[in-house]
């Protein structure tokens, strides 16, 4: 009788302490976004055309704390529909440098892209990736326009939660100008 109790007690005790191994993460709700890197190639549009453009490839890293970055195809109604601001969760702006100073350039074309919905289960009901974004542009419009310029962004989760703001290192212009679109999860 004493032996089953000490076997009963150990049991206990082993499902007690390896239960409070699980890890317990605490992150915001809101997006926190940290920018990685930025490549730059020439290359030719992917269409017949094949016309010469300069591709940008951004890479950040986000990481979401209740895990609800991402829209799916289905969110086009409501705060997420077409006409909405925001139907695009990832806002790219272009900072031009004039005279010592970086301010926004408005363009005839909005920077904005939705990351989508990522079909992950994760236990611990966090978001955390790295993203792509490739913006390409007409090497002859963005020699017209810019000189010296960088990339600021920030993402919005489902909750519209924003994210804090990064910013690319500074770039001088050899290109510029329509934009194409493509946002890979890579991680």
């Amino acid at each position: 009788m004493r032996k089953g109790f000490i076997y009963i007690v150990l049991i206990l005790l082993m499902i007690v302490l390896l239960g409070s191994c699980r890890k317990t993460f605490n992150y915001p709700p809101q997006p926190v976004i940290d920018f990685q890197y930025l490549t730059v190639k020439d290359t030719v549009e992917n269409n017949e055309l094949g016309n010469k453009v300069v591709l940008y490839q951004l890479v950040f890293k986000v990481l979401d704390g209740d895990n609800n970055l991402g829209l799916g195809d289905d969110d086009t109604t409501g705060v997420f529909s077409t006409n909405s601001e925001y139907h695009n969760n990832l806002f790219i702006a272009i900072l031009n440098k004039v005279n010592g100073r970086f301010d926004t350039v408005h363009l005839p074309l909005s920077l904005s892209y939705r990351i989508p919905k990522a079909n992950v289960v994760n236990i611990y009901n966090y978001f955390k990736a790295t993203i792509m974004v490739d913006l390409t542009f007409d090497p002859v419009v963005l020699q017209e326009m810019l000189d010296t310029f960088k990339f600021s962004f920030y993402v919005l989760d489902r909750d519209l939660n924003r994210s804090n703001i990064q910013q690319t290192p500074a770039l001088t212009v050899q290109f510029r100008g329509t934009v194409q679109d493509t946002v890979t999860i890579i991680q």
